[in-house]
């Protein structure tokens, strides 16, 4: 049997590579084939997923691009990118704090002015709320930096998308409309602007700091309001960009899942679930977790793995 299981283990580890390293061919082929330099701006690139996905990007986009990575603590971003150019990769770094508008818009204006656009913008950074933590001691500042800060963010990097950019969300699993109430569904789902879904998402944080999550039709799983809202956003902004005939052609934006990863926040709720813990990757990058997932009609369609081409033409869903 142990023997078995090895050769059992060894199999799926093999195959696993195997598919993430064709995804991750497939997602950045259009970027890679072109052998002009790309700009890239990983948001959160200090640690964890977004570090990964910094040195990924480095690595891989054609020679004389150039990453940035932004931190909110300015000497962690240097420190980080630091790091990585002592292995030989362009990287610098950016200051950027999700809960202050003021630094995205003037991370967006430093790369405007030194670059005018940007190839690749992934956004990985986040608010992480406390495994035991009631919702009331953390909803504010968790909507405050995930999603208004997103919101930012989709605000001020959208004039700089280029042609055939990517923009990536770094959302959950936890971003689906499953197990919602049908009328937060609709809402969620329908949402025709970021002020639109601020407001939904304001009306959580009141019910958080009340404790009445429930009984107002609100989700208590600890940040799953935080990821739908996410999505809904990258939703959003896919409409924007596919209705004005002023967007760069072939442009993609989408919301991805990286799955259970080993990294600082996840941390305390791996520690709590040892099922959890053994699914859980260590230091993976997003670049090959892209998978397309289908678009529920009419209340399904805000959740998931929202996005799509930002074009004119179809979208990715």
């Amino acid at each position: 049997m142990k023997r078995l299981s090895f050769f059992l283990s060894f199999f799926l580890f093999f195959l696993s590579f195997f598919f993430f390293s064709f995804l991750f061919s497939l997602t950045f082929f259009s970027l890679c084939c072109n052998k002009h330099p790309k700009i890239a701006v990983v948001i959160g690139g200090n640690r964890g997923i977004g570090f990964e996905v910094a040195r990924g990007l480095a690595r891989t986009l054609p020679g004389g691009s150039t990453v940035y990575l932004t931190a909110r603590d300015a000497a962690q971003g240097e420190a980080a990118a630091a790091e990585l150019r002592a292995a030989g990769l362009q990287v610098r770094a950016l200051a950027l704090d999700l809960a202050d508008a003021s630094t995205v818009e003037a991370a967006a204006d430093t790369l405007a002015k030194a670059h005018g656009g940007v190839d690749v913008l992934v956004l990985s950074g986040a608010y992480a709320a406390k495994a035991d933590a009631p919702a009331a001691t953390y909803a504010r500042a968790m909507i405050a930096t995930n999603n208004f800060g997103t919101h930012q963010v989709l605000r001020a990097f959208r004039p700089l998308l280029r042609a055939g950019s990517r923009f990536t969300v770094v959302a959950s699993g936890f971003g689906t409309l499953s197990g919602l109430s049908p009328d937060l569904q609709t809402r969620l789902d329908t949402a025709a602007s970021f002020d639109d879904l601020a407001q939904v998402l304001e009306q959580y944080v009141q019910s958080a700091e009340r404790g009445t999550e429930a009984a107002d039709g609100f989700p208590v799983v600890f940040n799953k309001m935080s990821k739908v809202g996410q999505v809904a956003a990258v939703r959003i902004l896919h409409r924007q960009l596919h209705a004005d005939p002023n967007t760069p052609p072939g442009v993609v934006v989408r919301a991805v899942c990286p799955g259970w990863t080993v990294t600082a926040s996840a941390q305390p709720f791996l520690d709590a679930s040892p099922e959890l813990r053994s699914r859980a990757k260590v230091s993976p990058t997003i670049l090959g977790k892209t998978t397309k997932k289908k678009k529920k009609k009419k209340k399904g369609g805000g959740g998931g793995g929202g996005g799509g081409e930002g074009g004119r033409g179809g979208g990715e869903g």
